[in-house]
C-alpha cells in the first residue's frame, strides 16, 4: 500500500480511536424522532476538510500516529477548525456513521490528500 492509502485507512482508525477514547455510549445514538433533529448534511463538507486536513499532517510527520495522544489532538484540532461538533460525542458519531464508508466521500478525501 501506498503512503496516501495508509493515511487514509490511519484516519479512519483514529476517528474511531478518538470516539471511543472518548467514552461514547454506541447505544444511545439519537433515532431522529426526538425534537431539533440535526441535518447531517452540513457537516459533510467541514469532514471531508477535516480530514484532509488531517491525513495531510500525517503525510508531513508520521510520527503524529506513533502517539495516541497527539494523534487525537491533532484529530480534534483539525475537526474544530472545520467548525465539526467535537463536543457532541452522540452526534459526531452520527457524522462518521454516515460519511466513514460513503465511496464518494473517502474519493474526495483521497483527491485532496494527493494536493498535499
Amino acid at each position: 500500500m501506498n503512503k496516501k492509502t495508509l493515511a487514509l485507512i490511519a484516519v479512519v482508525v483514529i476517528i474511531i480511536i478518538l470516539l471511543l477514547l472518548k467514552g461514547c455510549d454506541f447505544a444511545k445514538k439519537p433515532t431522529g424522532e426526538e425534537e431539533g433533529v440535526i441535518d447531517l448534511a452540513q457537516y459533510r463538507t467541514p469532514f471531508i476538510n477535516a480530514n484532509i486536513d488531517f491525513s495531510c499532517q500525517i503525510l508531513e510527520d508520521d510520527t503524529i500516529l506513533q502517539d495516541n495522544e497527539i494523534s487525537k489532538t491533532k484529530l480534534n484540532e483539525s475537526y474544530t477548525n472545520h467548525l465539526l461538533p467535537v463536543d457532541d460525542d452522540l452526534l459526531m458519531i452520527q457524522i462518521l456513521d454516515l460519511y466513514e464508508n460513503d465511496s464518494t466521500v473517502i474519493q474526495e478525501i483521497r483527491s485532496g490528500v494527493k494536493e498535499c
